[in-house]
């Protein structure tokens, strides 16, 4: 049986798996832009709402987190 790895801050070793899952069916990456700030709140709910509908089906059981900010 193989050992995990322990890291030297004593924090426990690594799995394969571990981690958050994504919600997409594939990759992502971060987008910083700029936009008036009367439009902030408008331009957000368009993102959020976009992107829910590219969300892949999950258990009922999987807790989702509120969005941030």
């Amino acid at each position: 049986m193989k050992t995990q790895q322990k890291t030297s801050n004593g924090w426990g070793g690594r799995r394969a798996g571990a981690g958050k899952k994504s919600l997409y069916q594939e990759p992502t990456a971060n987008m910083t832009f700029r936009v008036p700030v009367s439009h902030k709140d408008m331009v957000r709910r368009l993102v959020m709402e976009y992107l829910d509908k590219l969300k892949k089906p999950i258990a009922k059981d999987t807790h989702i987190p509120e969005y941030g900010c």
